[in-house]
């Protein structure tokens, strides 16, 4: 079994019981089963953690795990890969050098490399590059450990500005002709709401939406149905100009699912045929008012009897095949909840969702986009920074499919300490901030269709997440989703300056 540890100072942010969620992460950054122990050791001053990670093939690995860094924030940051060896590492030391790297090979891949394109980014990161050089002369582990942590500190900052300014950059290239279409910017619509919402100018100026399926509230017992609120819905949008997403019609979560339903998971067969009933119903009944299908979701990160990739792969094309006959000329679109694998640490047994994608296009299951969801404290646990917001969409990307996030949110009051936080505690205003930057980051890629916000208003048991809060007033994350939405339809789009990047860079004005 190889082995490695990591040594880190008591006042650095490592917190043990946030270690729980500490992963290793292989090669291509999927999770690498392994164990991961931690113990303070030392007193006083000389007071720290010390990391030890075991796992079984002698490959090179990294750690992932959350660390506090002050006013950058509470996220999840990664080593660089490291071969096994028993003296410790500096934990420090080897995350601010995995950003480091990060940043040289995103600012020659995005062509961000010229000083010019994003000299707010280039200079912070010449400093992080010169404190994290100082640091490896140090002789001392933990002047060195001080030194590599500023140097973290200045690096996640310089990589967050390098991808904000790059977002600006390439969607002023992307929609040079004209402005992006009106589905760019969506919305989801939670059934419970009241389709009042749609009275807004910001829902209403909104090109797609999203309905969310969940069938343990549709038909609690079998054969018992209760359309009532999506009927509701779909008759106040079929007097609007909004494109309709519907789905997942097939969502293995089991808090999605009936109970009547869950209790036949444990044979194929009949619930099989069950989910194909249940696609027949809704199908049948909404296919002249959705514009878009949502056919499969939560496939990859199933655990137990549903994480059978062979069961996953049958009921996906049942889904596709249904549509098609009943609905032929409706786009198709396959669900990923779980974008960063992080289930796989925790249901080793499951497809991740670079398996569960492959698996379906060899299998030559018809579909027409990839959705993935990026929802803070939710798909998104723990917190990112925008530069790894950026990383993962690039992931994404293929000539082959067209990309829609299905739900993008983020909290506007302070989230728990296992969901972190993002330049400081989430606020309503941080919301916004968050909400502009990621906007722009994700609609800069190539094939990437549409963003919709997943949450429009707040929920007893939805957080804090929505435009507007449980009394119907709009936050100010609002107007920024207006003013984004309205310069987004401009050729050439210039967004309105943000907390990372000018509202304009030199590049993007050439």
């Amino acid at each position: 079994m190889a082995s490695m540890r990591f040594m880190a100072w008591s006042d650095e942010g490592v917190d043990l019981a946030q270690l729980a969620d500490a992963t290793l992460l292989a090669r291509d950054g999927s999770p690498l089963a392994g164990e991961i122990k931690a113990k303070p050791v030392g007193e006083g001053a000389e007071a720290g953690v010390l990391i030890t990670a075991r796992w079984d093939d002698p490959v090179t690995a990294a750690l992932a795990l959350t660390i506090d860094l002050g006013e950058v924030g509470r996220i999840r940051l990664q080593t660089t890969l490291l071969p096994p060896r028993e003296e410790p590492y500096g934990l420090m030391y080897e995350l601010a050098r995995h950003r480091v790297k990060a940043y040289l090979a995103k600012g020659e891949e995005w062509g961000m490399w010229d000083r010019d394109a994003a000299p707010e980014a280039m200079a912070r990161f010449e400093r992080a590059r010169e404190l994290l050089g100082r640091a490896s002369t140090e002789e001392s582990p933990k002047a060195m450990s001080r030194l590599a942590r500023r140097s973290l500190q200045v690096a996640v900052d310089a990589s967050e500005r390098l991808a904000a300014s790059h977002a600006r950059t390439h969607l002023a290239r992307k929609y040079a002709a004209k402005g992006a279409p009106a589905t760019a910017i969506g919305a989801v619509l939670a059934p419970r709401l009241t389709s009042k919402l749609l009275e807004q100018p910001a829902i209403g100026s909104c090109g797609l939406v999203s309905m969310p399926l969940r069938w343990r509230d549709v038909e609690p017992r079998s054969g018992q149905f209760d359309w009532s609120r999506l009927d509701r819905w779909m008759v106040a949008l079929s007097k609007t100009r909004h494109r309709v997403m519907m789905g997942p019609l097939v969502d293995v979560a089991p808090e999605n699912l009936p109970d009547w339903v869950l209790a036949w998971r444990g044979d194929a067969n009949r619930f099989r045929e069950t989910i194909y009933a249940w696609c027949e119903q809704v199908v049948g009944r909404y296919r002249g008012a959705v514009s878009l299908w949502n056919i499969a979701s939560g496939f990859a990160g199933a655990s137990g009897a549903l994480a059978d990739p062979e069961r996953a792969i049958t009921l996906t094309r049942l889904a596709s095949v249904l549509v098609r006959q009943l609905h032929p000329s409706a786009p198709i679109l396959v669900e990923i909840r779980d974008p960063f694998g992080e289930s796989l640490r925790r249901h080793p047994d499951s497809m991740g969702p670079w398996r569960y994608l492959r698996r379906i296009v060899e299998e030559g299951i018809h579909f027409d986009s990839v959705g993935i969801r990026l929802t803070m404290g939710e798909s998104v646990r723990p917190c990112r920074d925008l530069f790894e917001l950026a990383c993962l969409a690039d992931r994404f990307v293929s000539p082959d499919r067209h990309m829609v996030v299905t739900e993008l949110s983020a909290p506007s009051s302070p989230s728990s300490i296992a969901e972190g936080r993002w330049r400081g505690e989430w606020s309503p205003s941080k919301q916004a901030a968050w909400l502009a930057e990621a906007y722009a980051i994700l609609l800069a890629r190539p094939r990437y269709d549409a963003v919709l916000w997943g949450r429009v208003a707040d929920e007893p048991d939805s957080g804090s997440a929505g435009l507007f809060d449980a009394t119907g007033r709009g936050k100010p994350s609002v107007g920024v989703f207006e003013a984004t939405g309205k310069a987004l339809r401009m050729p050439r789009p210039q967004l309105p300056p943000g907390l990372l990047a000018p509202s304009e860079s030199p590049a993007a004005a050439s």
